[in-house]
């Protein structure tokens, strides 16, 4: 979902949580995205949105089969976060004031071709983005894996 839904879905969560007299936390709230970042935004932008990646293909899968590449990659750029670690934390910021200081963000993972550009891209993740997360006024959030 795009950035623009979450932050329906935190109202919603609130009016809910209202409605059944128990408080909405954002500690509480756990948002998924795919995420890969890498040294390079351009590599990392060409790895989610390559003919054979699984993030194209899963996309791919919500729409219509005729659905042509730039409804494909108009989905990715606003349901993944991709680019370097600078980039994905900015991207992720706006997530975060868009809707609320989420507690978790479950990183989804897909069967990438280069593994190990993969876990380069989680490590790059712990190291520059996770990290300049706790720098904002809220907490970092939890991490989950998917």
């Amino acid at each position: 979902v795009s950035t623009d839904q979450l932050s329906r879905h935190w109202a919603a969560h609130v009016t809910g949580s209202t409605y059944a007299a128990r408080k909405s936390c954002p500690e509480d709230w756990r948002i998924a995205r795919t995420v890969l970042v890498d040294d390079e935004a351009a590599r990392a932008e060409a790895m989610v949105k390559s003919p054979d990646s699984p993030c194209r293909a899963y996309y791919a899968s919500l729409l219509a089969p005729d659905a042509d590449d730039a409804t494909i990659e108009t989905l990715i750029d606003a349901c993944v976060l991709y680019g370097d670690g600078p980039s994905v934390a900015h991207q992720l910021d706006c997530i975060r004031q868009a809707t609320a200081a989420f507690g978790t963000l479950v990183l989804v993972d897909h069967a990438w071709a280069d593994a190990a550009r993969a876990r380069r891209s989680m490590a790059l993740f712990a190291e520059m983005v996770h990290e300049s997360l706790g720098s904002a006024p809220e907490p970092a959030p939890r991490l989950e894996w998917a």
